[in-house]
C-alpha cells in the first residue's frame, strides 16, 4: 500500500506540530511534567486493559469486554514475526542502504533465532539525513506509512516511525557518530592514539557493528557492546525484563560455556528448595495474535516462557551441564532435521491441561527416545507417565472453567502450522518456578 502525497504532507504537518509543542514545553520548563503525565496515562491504560481482560471471562457479557480490550490493547498483540522481519531486511539490503538492526530483533540475530515476540524492528541508518528519503520510499513500497518522527536517546537522537495496517512498526534511527567519536578514547587504545578521523571511524565501525543471522539469512546488526548502549538512556519497558538474560546468552556463546552464577540468586539463598534442574524444549512463536492474548488471559505467562513442545523435563541437574554435555547436545540436535508440523487437534490431559497435538507426532517422540539413549540418566517426567505425548500446552493454570473457556475459544484458530528449528536449554536456577534461557541449539545443521 503506497501512501498518497496528501498523506505524506499530513504526516509532515503532524510531525511539525509535535516538534512545536515539544519546543514550547521545553521553553516553559514543562517537558518533564508532560513526560511524567504521559507515563502515568500509560499505566492507567495498562491497568484498564488488565481489568477488561479479567471481565472478558464473565459469562455472556464477556465477549463485549473482550472486544474493548482488543481495541485498547491491539498494539500489544502484534507480532513482528520472522517472515515479515526477513522480508523487510531483504528489501533494505536490496536498496543498497548501509544499516544495522538494533533492539530486540538486533539481539536475536546475534543469538540466531527469535527469543521473544517483537512488535517492531529498530533499523539504524549509517547516515540518517542522507538515507531517510530512500528509506521512506522503501517503507511505503512495503505497505508501511510514516507515523511520526520523534526524538530518540543520546546515542540515537532521531527516529522515524513507520506502521502498516496490522499495527506492525519499524523505526529508522540515526546514530550520533559525533558523540561516539568524542568518546573514542573509552572505546579503544588504537583510536585514542590516532587523530585521523578515518581511523577512528573505522575502529568504531569494527567495535559497534557485526553480522548476525536468522536461518540462512545474514543480517547486519549492532554489536553486543553497541546494543548495551542502545538499551540505555530510556525508561525500561516490561518487554526489556529479559534483556540481561539474552545478553548473558550471547556472551556465553561468544566466550565459551559456563554455568550460571548460583551464588547471586534464589538457588543459593533458599536452602529449602531443591537443586536447580534443566529443561529442553522447542519454542513456537507463530501463534495467531489473538490466540496468544487468550493464552495470556487464561493464566499462562508467555512473556517469561514461550509456548513450546517439551523435549526433556526434567533433563539433568544444572550442575551436571558441563561443556562436554553442551557439546554432545549440540552434535545431537545438529543431526536432527528441522520439522514442519501442524496442530489441528485440541485435546486434554484429564481436566487439568488443555493442549495442541503436533503432527507428525513421531518426529518429536523419536527425538525424546534418542535423547534417552544418549543420556541414560534422563527419565522423562521422572517416570510419572508410561507414554510420551508431545504437546503444546495452551493452559494448565487457573480454574477448570477458565481452561474450558480457552479451549472453546481456541478452536476457531485451528489448524495451525509451524516449523521446529531450535531447541532451548532452560534452567530454574534463579527461582524454582522461573525458567531462564541459557543455551540455544540449532536443528538440522548436519541433517
Amino acid at each position: 500500500m503506497v501512501e498518497s502525497t496528501s498523506s505524506s504532507k499530513f504526516d509532515s504537518r503532524a510531525s511539525d506540530w509535535k516538534r512545536f509543542v515539544r519546543r514550547v514545553l521545553e521553553a516553559l520548563h514543562l517537558l518533564g511534567l508532560a513526560i511524567f503525565l504521559h507515563r502515568q496515562l500509560r499505566y492507567v491504560r495498562y491497568g484498564l486493559v488488565t481489568l477488561l481482560r479479567a471481565m472478558s471471562k464473565w459469562p455472556r457479557v464477556g465477549p463485549a469486554f473482550d472486544t474493548l480490550a482488543v481495541r485498547l490493547d491491539g498494539r500489544q498483540m502484534t507480532h513482528f514475526g520472522q517472515t515479515e522481519f526477513l522480508r523487510v531486511i531483504e528489501a533494505v539490503k536490496s536498496a543498497g542502504l548501509t544499516f544495522w538492526v538494533a533492539g530486540g530483533w538486533g539481539l536475536d540475530v546475534l543469538v540466531g533465532c527469535e527469543t521473544r515476540r517483537h512488535g517492531d524492528i529498530d533499523i539504524v541508518l549509517n547516515s540518517y539525513v542522507d538515507d531517510l528519503g530512500a528509506f521512506d520510499a522503501l517503507a511505503r513500497s512495503l505497505g508501511y506509512r510514516h507515523l511520526m518522527t520523534r526524538g530518540g536517546t543520546a546515542w540515537f537522537p532521531d527516529a522515524a516511525v513507520y506502521e502498516n495496517e496490522r499495527g506492525l512498526q519499524f523505526e529508522a534511527l540515526g546514530i550520533d557518530w559525533g558523540l561516539l567519536r568524542s568518546m573514542h578514547s573509552f572505546v579503544s587504545e588504537a583510536t585514542a592514539a590516532s587523530s585521523d578521523p578515518s581511523d577512528i571511524t573505522r575502529s568504531l565501525l569494527e567495535y559497534c557493528t557485526t553480522e548476525g543471522r536468522i536461518g540462512a539469512t545474514s543480517v547486519p546488526a549492532l554489536s553486543l557492546e553497541a546494543q548495551r548502549l542502545f538499551h540505555s538512556g530510556y525508561e525500561k519497558r516490561r518487554e526489556d525484563d529479559s534483556l540481561d538474560e539474552v545478553i548473558d546468552l550471547i556472551t556465553n556463546e561468544r566466550d565459551g560455556w559456563r554455568l550460571p552464577d548460583l551464588t547471586t540468586n534464589g538457588a543459593a539463598s533458599d536452602r529449602r528448595r531443591s537443586a536447580p534442574i534443566t529443561l529442553l524444549f522447542i519454542p513456537v512463536f507463530d501463534l495467531p495474535d489473538e490466540l496468544w492474548r487468550l493464552c495470556k488471559l487464561y493464566h499462562n505467562d508467555l512473556d517469561h516462557i514461550a509456548p513450546h513442545i517439551t523435549v526433556a523435563y526434567p533433563f539433568l541437574p544444572l550442575t551436571n551441564i558441563t561443556a562436554d554435555v553442551v557439546e554432545t547436545l549440540g552434535s545431537f540436535f545438529a543431526a536432527v532435521p528441522t520439522v514442519d508440523f501442524a496442530m489441528d487437534t485440541l485435546t486434554w490431559f484429564g481436566s487439568d491441561v488443555v493442549y495442541l497435538e503436533p503432527t507428525p507426532v513421531d518426529a518429536f517422540r523419536s527425538m525424546v527416545v534418542e535423547l534417552q539413549r544418549v543420556f541414560p540418566d534422563f527419565v522423562p517426567y521422572d517416570g510419572e507417565f508410561e507414554t510420551i505425548v508431545p504437546h503444546l500446552t495452551l493452559s494448565e493454570h487457573g480454574s477448570e472453567g477458565d481452561r474450558r473457556q480457552l479451549a472453546q475459544r481456541a478452536k476457531k484458530f485451528l489448524p495451525l502450522s509451524a516449523t521446529a528449528t531450535h531447541v532451548w536449554l532452560m534452567s530454574n536456577h534463579r527461582h524454582e518456578g522461573d525458567w531462564t534461557l541459557i543455551k540455544v541449539f540449532e536443528l538440522g545443521e548436519g541433517a
